[in-house]
């Protein structure tokens, strides 16, 4: 966050183009704290109470005068903990740091930076540091040919052990398939959630595959290219966020990509999809069906925030 901005200021949004700063009116009557205590509660669904922990970095502490530093940096110290008091998150914050952002690319480090740096190596050094069998780096490149080649974006557990009983060459006593997975998800080569039920059978190998078919949801169709079979669909999913599958089912099989087509053309492979959209907060399935054409079948119905219009969040906000 910004440690020279007032906490209990309006947030102002701006966006970034050609290195110029643009403001955004988004709508919304939400100061720096409240949206700084946002990723913190978001960061917590994610991590829930486990041993990972949150850094606040205040940065930007040259651009407030130097006789001030100290007492700002106690301020706002005092305020973030008060507040994260009783909170879902407070005991994932570890620390709070600031930095000058005038030292970047100086000679001179600064001691925020440093520190941060030490706690990352401290952090990450007992993982990293673990012996890496040789034998699982063939199976990176097995799964992107896979995933090239056939145009396959994810594969079963038992595939997946398969191939890596082909690929790696060791006996299957020596074959540590949870561990292999492990490494190559935590690389980002492969996606796999074994603890999350419908996700732990699957091996997903093409993640820009999966980038691509989420990020369809989010571009917005304009009135005139919409099937007119689907306009309260899209009403409703750019108005109050609300997605209906068989629009999901729309989108998709009319992208024209293949193996999008291929992979979404039943209710078991788009609920592989929506679980990893739901894994990472950009979904949440309400667990209801809704029908909106007479006659048609009900669809399930999913609440997608990002999508919610900034009038309709405001009104939400407020109730």
């Amino acid at each position: 966050f910004n440690a020279s901005l007032d906490l209990n200021a309006r947030a102002k949004h701006t966006i970034n183009i050609d290195g110029e700063e643009h403001p955004v009116d988004q709508g919304l009557d939400l100061t720096n704290h409240d949206l700084l205590e946002e990723w913190l509660s978001i960061i917590h669904q994610v991590v829930g109470n486990s041993d990972a922990f949150v850094v606040i970095v205040g940065t930007f502490l040259d651009k407030i005068p130097a006789e001030e530093r100290e007492q700002r940096k106690t301020e706002i110290e005092d305020a973030i903990w008060k507040r994260a008091k009783g909170k879902c998150y407070e005991n994932n914050i570890h620390s709070i740091i600031f930095v000058d952002n005038s030292l970047a690319g100086s000679d001179t480090p600064d001691e925020g930076v440093l520190w941060l740096q030490q706690k990352i190596v401290e952090v990450t050094k007992p993982t990293l540091e673990l012996p890496l069998p040789l034998c699982w780096l063939p199976f990176t490149v097995a799964v992107r040919d896979l995933a090239k080649k056939q145009s396959v974006p994810w594969i079963t557990l038992r595939q997946a052990t398969d191939l890596a009983r082909v690929v790696c060459r060791v006996p299957d006593d020596n074959l540590d398939v949870p561990g292999m997975l492990r490494f190559h998800h935590h690389l980002g080569h492969v996606l796999h959630y074994n603890e999350i039920p419908g996700l732990d059978d699957k091996v997903i190998i093409d993640v820009a595959w999966l980038l691509k078919v989420i990020s369809l949801l989010f571009v917005p169709t304009p009135k005139k290219h919409q099937d007119p079979k689907f306009r309260r669909h899209y009403d409703l999913l750019y108005d109050h966020g609300i997605l209906l599958e068989d629009l999901a089912e729309h989108i998709w099989q009319s992208s024209g990509h293949p193996s999008c087509m291929a992979y979404t053309k039943t209710p078991q492979q788009r609920s592989v999809i929506f679980k990893v959209m739901a894994k990472f907060l950009l979904l949440c399935d309400t667990e209801q069906t809704m029908s909106i054409v007479e006659g048609a079948q009900p669809s399930r119905m999913f609440f997608i925030p990002a999508l919610v219009s900034a009038s309709r969040e405001k009104e939400l906000l407020s109730a």
